[in-house]
């Protein structure tokens, strides 16, 4: 896993960075489309991550 990822404007590798998403950032999954994820964070800063580069972390249980 990394430890940050790029926050592109559109669902591509080579599209405008937007952001950058680090590790345990909140953040807000919109949709998946294509192996990418729309994502918004806390702070307000939306757009595409490649799904590859993040997971859904499961809560703990008792």
């Amino acid at each position: 896993m990394a430890l940050a990822v790029a926050i592109r404007a559109r669902a591509q590798s080579d599209a405008t960075v937007v952001g950058v998403l680090r590790r345990d950032d909140e953040f807000t999954v919109l949709t998946t489309a294509a192996g990418w994820r729309h994502v918004t964070t806390a702070d307000g800063v939306t757009g595409w991550v490649e799904a590859a580069q993040i997971r859904r972390d499961e809560p703990m249980r008792p």
